[in-house]
């Protein structure tokens, strides 16, 4: 099956305040930070990840820097996925496919079954309780489509209805209670999008996201520029790819709408 070049930040760099120093700067920091497996790590001296390897790549990608050791890294990222297909979670299986797409790359045993293996009776991928390792409860059925994007595979019609279906009066996401966050509206608007839903229709969602109540607007300035950016900065490499987006859009996310 053909792959998909895996891109969900789409490179305008040319529009950007970076001049060259500044580019060498940053793919320095980065390429300074792969390890022998061929992986990265942002803190040096560490054992590589999937999640710092699939940012490092992106970083590299959005600068126009051809990765180093390409062959090693591609190893590397197949080696996280076992001989059954699966991988040890949805997000690893997220960086490893993305970052194998990155490099031109695929998976030694597919990823198509693994990812389908999380398909719920609810209309989505994943559990709905929200945990620490879990930002939303639209974030798994997010990087789930998204694999199945990449992979050029079917993706379940029941996704719509799903996360529709959580929309709150205020237009926001699930939240159980009502209450929601920026991080559920962005996974959400995300999803729907990699369902070809008209997310321009979601007016309630767009007037939310312009006047958000106060206190999402004391760090409005930061996360509404993260949230098509995963929300939260897990890792300097994220925060690096998050700092390029900026410097390229503005408010990603409400632009999506």
């Amino acid at each position: 099956m053909e792959m998909t070049p895996f891109q969900p930040i789409k490179s305008r760099l040319e529009k950007s305040a970076l001049n060259e120093a500044k580019v060498k700067q940053i793919s320095t920091y980065v390429t300074n930070r792969q390890n022998e497996d061929g992986g990265y790590t942002f803190a040096q001296w560490t054992e590589s990840s999937a999640q710092d390897t699939y940012f490092a790549l992106q970083i590299l990608q959005m600068l126009g820097v051809i990765p180093e050791h390409r062959e090693e890294t591609i190893r590397f990222l197949q080696g996280l996925q076992k001989t059954d297909g699966t991988y040890d979670s949805m997000n690893v299986a997220y960086y490893c496919v993305g970052g194998l797409s990155n490099l031109g790359a695929k998976t030694r045993y597919g990823a198509t079954d693994f990812v389908n293996s999380l398909r719920r009776q609810h209309g989505g991928f994943g559990i709905l309780e929200v945990d620490a390792e879990t930002s939303s409860e639209f974030e798994t059925t997010y990087l789930a489509l998204s694999v199945l994007e990449t992979l050029v595979e079917p993706k379940p019609d029941t996704v719509n209805r799903f996360v529709l279906g959580r929309m709150n009066p205020d237009g926001t996401f699930g939240g159980g209670s009502g209450y929601s966050t920026l991080a559920s509206v962005h996974f959400a608007i995300a999803s729907l999008k990699l369902m070809d839903y008209d997310v321009r229709s979601l007016n309630r969602t767009l007037e939310w996201l312009r006047t958000p109540p106060k206190a999402i607007r004391a760090t409005a300035i930061r996360d509404c520029f993260l949230a098509e950016r995963r929300i939260r900065l897990s890792s300097s490499f994220d925060g690096i790819l998050s700092f390029l987006s900026v410097g390229v859009s503005s408010t990603p996310l409400i632009l999506s709408l």
